[in-house]
């Protein structure tokens, strides 16, 4: 830094409903991630790098060079990608000279990568994202399905090799479900004779009756030495925040909405089903990537192995290709007003799902069941709380996540946010995925669709609202103002907050005419129609959120220099963004400003978020002489660029979510 800047790092520590804010606007936003990692897989990226060779560092120029295509936003796109990928902990980022970031694999991206066998997790991410799931009959679906399942079935089979013992001595082995000496049948009628029975992820399929006729024919099928090795995943009574639990509780809900009666277990469930069937008991030998292996015999024995980090690795890769059931799951919970529901309860209620679904407008004697298994998986992800007493069903309740999803006394919540594709298209062959999906871009589409325009609307007037109130609390530049413009305001909410607080300040909603035409009226607010591009009105102080980021570098300049000109000497710009680092960092600020970054790559021409040094740059282009850096709300940065900075000296602002606050002084 030079001279004239003065650096000045505050550790403070972020109050915990912040963290629990910025959380719930990461699961939000999961979606965008589970795309690009779709869309990196699917590019072959991840073997890009491994061949590079061991502990290869590669930029995404070297990358894109080896993929086939002729865009010229291919690098920046690439890289916009792998640095929120990195920010997630797939594949380790790092700078080398001229502030270029190289990316190499760790032990997640290393899942993906297609082994000497041609297989690897990728696949998975093609079989739990297929439209299959929400469209109609598909017969290409049994290539996607057989695809993941040899992928999957050939990685872990080699690491259950490794870990159990249990096969050493067997002369005859009956795989159920799959096998080397293929034999056609069907396993509710008979098995095939041997010394044991293996069946790999084949009980979660079926209901406990189902399973209990499986397990049934498989005790005919073996001597009395004999044994029936089960391959499943286990349940906890009470998830916890593992990345084995948030991998089955999220398989549990894929069952339960593709097989009737499909589930994962407990141990005293998988107890039942071999009591059920004529055994004398189950032992838990050990876990292969989250999966346990289970012996039939009249011992129970659990033995207690530490995870090696490869097998972490492995097991957070999956909880990664899952990401789409958790966000469908949360969006239902949503969109069944479930947490209001339990906030309806009072201040520290803990509901069963049957007291939730008492509550629902259904007569499915499913209800209740399925309910409680979304749930469970929600509080597994620290979504919800919940807990059990003696032999009673679970219980819910809220915790700060969860009341994030409340809606306020202002008929707001983050839930309306809930509501990617193109993505692969558009690096290879150019143009902006929303372009490229919808023929227009995302404003054009949002003023031709009213349903979408709604959505849209919805959304932006919850985030505002809520975030306007901490805003009004961290940020103390509006009290000596007397007019204030928001530009872009939208429907006026966030003036409304702030001439709420301040009555003083005559607010001025400058929007498009097509938006402003629907503003409600508030005391103290004019709506006034306009394009900023042309001109903005004159105030004391300019207020932009959340605007910049939809644009390129040069329109923003654009913009800004409309502004310069329609304040005063000692007039301001306040603007709220996100703020970028150069190198990701796995936090829940820095996670949600790369996601948005993608986000806005794949919706808006030239649209980013930016780095410090990048709001340096637009602020110098339009003319200001500096930008001061005030404080941070819920991940987003309030700046304020001067035209003239008049006085030097050090003033801290209190910043709840990053610990470092910047002051930047340039004469």
């Amino acid at each position: 830094m030079g001279s004239d800047q003065l650096e000045v790092i505050v550790d403070l520590k972020r109050p915990k409903q912040e963290e629990s804010f910025c959380y719930a606007v990461q699961l939000l936003s999961t979606n965008i991630l589970i795309k690009s990692l779709q869309a990196t897989i699917e590019l072959g990226i991840f073997d890009i790098i491994a061949k590079a060779g061991e502990g290869a560092k590669l930029t995404a120029l070297e990358i894109v060079a080896q993929l086939p295509t002729n865009n010229p936003d291919a690098v920046v796109m690439v890289d916009r990608i792998l640095r929120m990928l990195a920010g997630h902990s797939v594949l380790t980022c790092s700078v080398v000279a001229d502030n270029q970031r190289v990316y190499s694999h760790n032990n997640v991206s290393k899942c993906f990568v297609t082994h000497e066998d041609g297989v690897s997790l990728g696949s998975l991410i093609s079989l739990l994202d297929d439209k299959v799931y929400s469209d109609t009959l598909d017969s290409r679906f049994n290539k996607v399905f057989n695809r993941a399942m040899q992928s999957m079935t050939t990685m872990i089979a080699k690491q259950t090799i490794e870990s159990y013992k249990g096969f050493e001595n067997l002369k005859q082995l009956v795989d159920v479900g799959g096998g080397v000496e293929n034999v056609g049948g069907d396993m509710f009628e008979s098995v095939p004779s041997g010394d044991a029975i293996f069946m790999k992820c084949i009980l979660h399929d079926w209901s406990d009756e189902h399973c209990v006729r499986i397990l049934k024919n498989c005790y005919k099928a073996i001597p009395e030495n004999g044994k029936v090795i089960v391959m499943d995943g286990l349940l906890p009574m009470v998830p916890e925040d593992s990345y084995n639990d948030k991998l089955m509780t999220k398989s549990d809900v894929l069952m339960m909405t593709q097989c009737q009666g499909g589930k994962e277990r407990s141990k005293q469930e998988f107890q039942a089903l071999a009591s059920g069937a004529g055994f004398s008991g189950i032992r838990l030998e050990c876990c292969v990537s989250g999966f346990w292996m289970m012996g039939s015999d009249q011992l129970e024995v659990i033995v207690d192995l530490k995870r090696p980090k490869q097998e972490e690795s492995f097991c957070y890769a999956l909880q990664l290709l899952s990401t789409n059931i958790l966000i469908k799951s949360l969006q239902a919970t949503i969109e069944l007003g479930i947490f209001d529901i339990i906030a309806k309860a009072g201040e520290g209620a803990k509901l069963s799902a049957a007291e939730i679904v008492a509550q629902l407008p259904t007569n499915n004697p499913d209800a209740v069941m399925m309910v409680d298994r979304i749930l469970r998986m929600l509080a597994g992800h620290s979504v919800l709380t919940c807990s059990v007493v003696a032999d009673n069903p679970r219980v819910y309740s809220h915790n700060t996540v969860s009341k994030c999803f409340v809606t306020d006394e202002d008929g707001v919540s983050l839930g309306s946010l809930i509501s990617l594709s193109q993505l692969k298209g558009a690096i290879l062959e150019g143009g902006i995925p929303f372009n490229r999906l919808h023929g227009m871009n995302y404003f054009e589409y949002t003023a031709l669709d009213s349903r979408f325009n709604k959505v849209f609307n919805r959304a932006m007037q919850s985030m505002t609202t809520m975030l306007a109130k901490q805003t009004i609390e961290s940020y103390k530049g509006f009290e000596n103002l007397k007019q204030l413009v928001d530009v872009g305001g939208g429907l006026g909410v966030t003036l409304k907050e702030i001439t709420s607080t301040y009555p003083h300040i005559k607010g001025i909603n400058f929007d498009l005419p097509h938006v402003v035409q629907h503003a409600p009226s508030y005391p103290g607010v004019d709506h006034v129609g306009g394009d900023m591009f042309e001109s903005v009105p004159s105030g004391d102080a300019i207020f932009m959120k959340w605007i910049l980021h939809d644009w390129s570098d040069e329109q923003c300049v654009k913009v800004l220099k409309n502004c310069y000109k329609a304040i005063p000497e000692n007039g301001k710009v306040i603007v709220m963004e996100g703020l970028l680092p150069m190198l990701p960092e796995a936090s829940y600020g820095d996670n949600i400003m790369s996601k948005t970054d993608v986000l806005m790559m794949t919706q808006n021409p030239g649209g980013k978020e930016r780095s410090k040094q990048e709001f340096q740059a637009l602020a110098s282009g339009a003319g200001f002489s500096g930008i001061r850096f005030e404080c941070c709300v819920s991940g987003f940065w309030i700046m304020e660029f001067f035209k003239i900075i008049n006085y030097v000296g050090i003033r801290i602002i209190n910043n709840y979510l990053i610990t470092s606050l910047l002051l930047l002084y340039i004469k």
